[in-house]
């Protein structure tokens, strides 16, 4: 399974309604749990549409918060959805900066060593951990699955962790493809002229804050 081999369908996606789902889907599950809480919140500037693909970016971020629940046995699992920015390099010469929305799910379970992270996106992938009866199933296509699906978005996935003191998982995603267009095939093309024109114009704003900053030393 490769990323970028996935159907995707692209709509109109209602943020706050897609994070609600989610959250309400893995709080009947975290009832098991009575030392785990589960909170989200949403950042005021977050906009209220995206166009992505709904059940995708649902199989996402439950992927992320199942893997949370697995090894977090007490505290908090925390979904927070905010606004930013997903730079895309196309060649050394070549930037495109979309705007994008982060969902980051961070929990005070366990945490990953920096080793253990190196194989995390990997095809069934364990987290070695001292307590076998959390890691027996170990993350299996989860998390492969995750990046994946990420990837043939145009978002990207990133990983945080402090061994026995927290994890962060942050998935950003375009609000919009506007630059993107489909083959014939489902794959992704990314329009290049595109991004070269919008590169020039972020080459030309560096280039006059830099003069700007040079005349006044």
């Amino acid at each position: 399974m490769q990323a970028g081999k996935f159907k995707m369908n692209i709509e109109e996606v209602e943020v706050r309604s897609l994070v609600s789902e989610v959250y309400n889907l893995l709080a009947v599950q975290l009832r098991l749990k009575e030392k785990v809480y589960l909170f989200y919140k949403v950042s005021n500037d977050v906009p209220i549409m995206m166009n992505s693909d709904f059940q995708r970016l649902k199989q996402i971020l439950i992927n992320c918060l199942r893997n949370s629940t697995k090894f977090t046995q007490k505290g908090y699992i925390m979904l927070k959805v905010y606004r930013s920015r997903l730079a895309m390099k196309f060649d050394e010469d070549v930037v495109a900066v979309q705007e994008a929305v982060s969902f980051e799910i961070y929990d005070t379970g366990i945490g990953i060593s920096e080793e253990n992270i190196q194989n995390l996106f990997k095809l069934f992938g364990k987290v070695m951990q001292k307590n076998k009866s959390i890691n027996k199933e170990g993350i299996g296509l989860g998390l492969f699955i995750t990046k994946s699906l990420a990837v043939s978005l145009g978002g990207t996935i990133q990983v945080f962790s402090k061994e026995g003191v927290y994890t962060s998982f942050v998935v950003t995603v375009p609000v919009t493809r506007h630059f993107k267009t489909a083959h014939e095939n489902g794959q992704v093309k990314l329009n290049y002229d595109y991004a070269k024109r919008q590169s020039k114009i972020i080459k030309q704003l560096f280039e006059e804050d830099n003069e700007k900053f040079m005349e006044s030393i």
